[in-house]
């Protein structure tokens, strides 16, 4: 039905409901991988235009988990994976709050995301790995040559902070000592998965 109806020339893909919120953004917040794969094999569909809360289709999709979703939009030449809302949650960052870890890898192989993006209260997302205690999540951030692991949040914490307040002794270590990986700019092939480890 959605491929029957964008073969129409006389439907505009982009146009908005209540909200402000396009058939893409639709498809992505209700997790319709299908329909946001078919939308997007329209080229004239923006990938970005955002609802009114600024939410774009990457950004939903991000927080719900949905990697299959995320590689149909990061396949988009035109996408710009590193925009975020008023409270400057991006994609990764709201990844790194859902704990979708898998998602949050796949955002960080692309050289135009930032892995410092600090939300409103100042958290990165190597603070969320550090708070649920994540040892592959964070081994993964600072393998990244420009991840800044000391960068203080609006309470004043760092993510070595965090781990010891919640007891994660393995990722304290790791982030005491800023013993890392060894420095790359991509995450190496042979690391194994990670986890959904909360």
């Amino acid at each position: 039905m959605v491929r029957l109806l964008l073969a129409r020339e006389d439907l505009d893909p982009n146009i908005s409901a209540t909200g402000n919120e396009t058939p893409l953004t639709f498809a992505s917040r209700e997790g319709e991988v299908e329909v946001v794969g078919v939308l997007l094999e329209r080229g004239n569909v923006n990938p970005n235009q955002p609802d009114r809360f600024g939410r774009t289709a990457l950004y939903y999709a991000a927080q719900r988990g949905n990697s299959t979703a995320v590689n149909h939009l990061l396949a988009r030449s035109d996408i710009q994976p590193d925009e975020g809302i008023w409270n400057g949650e991006t994609p990764l960052l709201v990844a790194a709050m859902s704990r979708n870890w898998r998602v949050a890898q796949l955002l960080l192989k692309r050289d135009d995301i930032n892995p410092n993006t600090q939300g409103h209260k100042g958290q990165t997302p190597l603070s969320y790995a550090a708070q649920c205690g994540n040892l592959r999540a964070v081994q993964l951030l600072l393998g990244y040559t420009n991840i800044n692991p000391d960068l203080l949040d609006a309470t004043g914490r760092t993510p070595l902070a965090w781990a010891a307040h919640y007891g994660h002794d393995e990722v304290r270590l790791l982030l005491a000592g800023n013993t890392r990986i060894p420095t790359h700019r991509k995450p190496s092939p042979s690391l194994p998965p990670i986890s959904h480890q909360s």
